[in-house]
């Protein structure tokens, strides 16, 4: 969906919008208690080419691991992105760069919630790494080899308490396998998330409910 920016003042952005999309958000709130919107400001910088490669290189994965055409992965793909994101159909010819950006996103996390393999490690295609390792958390994915049954690996140390007794929102996590998880205990952990691009992700609620760690609440 799209706008136009009207005015920012104190903290309050007004925007002028379609008759489609008012109805699309007024129906939204009417769903649910809160709603929630992310801006993105298009400053006109067209997709890049290597956005464009590995896009491509993301299609040609789910393309062979389905043994669908990659012309049909993409347009299926773009079709599903669109709907799902509230933007408008685009081409990979000429779209910006947001939306490059977050429908590399969209396949990426289609890979790793159906465990597509990849010719090389998703992390080196992912352009926004707290998305990615927010994902590999919640499928306990390792945000380093992409294997499944990743633990979760405590970047703010848990220490003598029980983890089941105490509440984890907030808390910076890392989903890793056990191979990693232990070298992390080890090595220069910091040293190893900078050689793989990657940033710990604070557990909200949302995760600590998924993962069934710990406690929801904090004690009074």
């Amino acid at each position: 969906m799209t706008g136009t920016i009207q005015s920012l003042d104190n903290g309050i952005l007004i925007l002028s919008v379609s008759e489609d999309t008012e109805r699309y958000i007024r129906r939204k709130m009417e769903q649910q208690e809160a709603a929630i919107a992310e801006i993105r400001i298009d400053d006109g910088r067209l997709i890049s080419n290597e956005q464009r490669r590995k896009i491509y290189a993301t299609i040609r994965d789910i393309s062979k691991w389905s043994g669908d055409d990659p012309e049909r992965i993409k347009e299926i793909t773009k079709f599903d992105f669109c709907e799902k994101a509230g933007v408008e159909y685009f081409s990979l010819s000429n779209t910006d760069m947001s939306t490059a950006r977050e429908y590399l996103n969209f396949l990426i996390e289609f890979c790793l919630k159906w465990g597509v393999p990849c010719q090389e490690p998703l992390w080196t295609r992912a352009e926004d790494i707290y998305k990615y390792v927010y994902k590999c958390v919640e499928l306990r994915i390792c945000a380093i080899t992409g294997l499944p049954n990743a633990q979760i690996h405590h970047v703010d140390r848990v220490g003598m308490r029980k983890r089941k007794a105490i509440c984890h929102i907030g808390m910076r996590v890392m989903p890793l396998s056990p191979e990693w998880h232990d070298k992390v205990h080890v090595e220069n952990e910091q040293a190893i998330y900078e050689q793989y691009h990657l940033e710990p992700i604070e557990l909200d609620k949302y995760l600590v409910k998924k993962l069934r760690i710990g406690k929801l609440e904090y004690a009074e």
